[in-house]
């Protein structure tokens, strides 16, 4: 996101704070909305948006604000073996297997199923969310506590930013179609779908096979502004006594295209995007990736025509194209050591063949 938007965003989330501190009429709450009309206000003027705008960015500050006051109370609840969690709709109960390390649970056709931390993290993305029974490890619960929040906050944080940046002319349209994928994915195309099933698959890695890289949503800018739909980065190697681990930490922005037939103008934007980079966006270079809209629309069907089961829709793909896109992605990254016993480590979860 824009420095300026950043800082208007800190100011605000402090002021968002102090209100719900704040929880009685009186004096001191009128001499706090002053200064938040005042804070407003100046956002809007340096955003170059109406009033109204800055008003709805900071109702969705306050909205942030009840979600980590959430996480809060629902890990003091999980440190405490008198509280129980209230069965909340439109969640899945899951249960743990400790021999086998996985989770149990039943999908939409309640077939009785299992999954792995990184299935059930990136189920996040396509809506599903979990709650378990207290027979799961303390520390995968809050583990996905921390993460379906940072999950929820990232979502809201996209929608500020859609709403300072979508007043722009030119961007409406781009913006807009962002929000859509928000609110739902299915009525937005399988461009989205695309891009969630690629990340995820590297996503499920990175928790479930202690990949040497992390993913990193891009936000609405990112995404909309320089052409970047998440980012791999190179974790760090560390130093031992006498011993050179070290190596370059790099970031990798990855856009997708799901049209075969604009490939070069897509290639023109991403080097347009490449060269307009500067060393605070922390962004050492852009790749950009082919999947086939054909082929995203056919996965997401199966996927829920089986259930929505835990993994998501990019569990169907066949190896050979789940090999072509984990190599392409990482090689710029990875040491071709490090690329082929990473992929020979889960080259058998995808299927041989359709």
């Amino acid at each position: 996101m824009k420095k300026s938007f950043e800082k208007n965003l800190y100011d605000l989330s402090a002021l968002a704070k102090e209100e719900k501190q704040v929880e009685e009429e009186g004096e001191a709450l009128e001499r706090l909305k002053i200064v938040i009309d005042w804070h407003i206000e100046r956002a809007a003027k340096q955003q170059n948006t109406p009033k109204e705008v800055q008003e709805h960015i900071f109702s969705i500050q306050k909205e942030k604000q009840e979600i980590i006051d959430e996480l809060r109370s629902e890990l003091r609840c999980l440190d405490d073996p008198a509280c129980h969690y209230e069965k909340k709709e439109l969640t899945r109960q899951a249960t743990y297997d400790v021999n086998e390390n996985v989770f149990l649970y039943w999908d939409d056709r309640r077939q009785k199923r299992t999954a792995s931390f990184g299935d059930v993290l990136t189920d996040l993305e396509w809506g599903i969310f979990y709650q378990f029974d207290a027979n799961v490890p303390r520390g995968l619960q809050r583990r996905y506590l921390l993460e379906k929040t940072k999950y929820r906050l990232q979502c809201l944080l996209d929608n500020q930013i859609i709403e300072n940046e979508g007043v722009r002319e030119g961007l409406k349209t781009a913006y807009a179609g962002l929000k859509a994928s928000h609110e739902n994915i299915e009525k937005v195309g399988s461009g989205f779908i695309s891009e969630r099933i690629v990340k995820n698959i590297f996503k499920k890695l990175q928790w479930d096979n202690a990949a040497p890289y992390s993913i990193s949503d891009a936000d609405a800018y990112q995404d909309v502004e320089q052409k970047i739909d998440f980012i791999l980065t190179r974790k760090e190697k560390r130093r031992r006594v006498g011993v050179e681990t070290g190596g370059v930490l790099k970031n990798i922005g990855i856009q997708f295209t799901t049209n075969v037939h604009r490939v070069e103008r897509k290639k023109q934007q991403v080097s347009f995007s490449k060269e307009q980079l500067v060393k605070e966006d922390k962004i050492d270079d852009i790749v950009l990736v082919i999947f086939p809209i054909r082929i995203s629309k056919i996965l997401y069907e199966k996927w829920k025509q089986r259930g929505r089961p835990s993994g998501g829709p990019n569990q169907f793909i066949d190896r050979p194209l789940a090999e072509e896109l984990f190599k392409s992605i990482t090689k710029d990254v990875l040491s071709q050591e490090e690329i082929d016993s990473l992929w020979n480590s889960v080259s058998e979860k995808f299927p041989s063949n359709s």
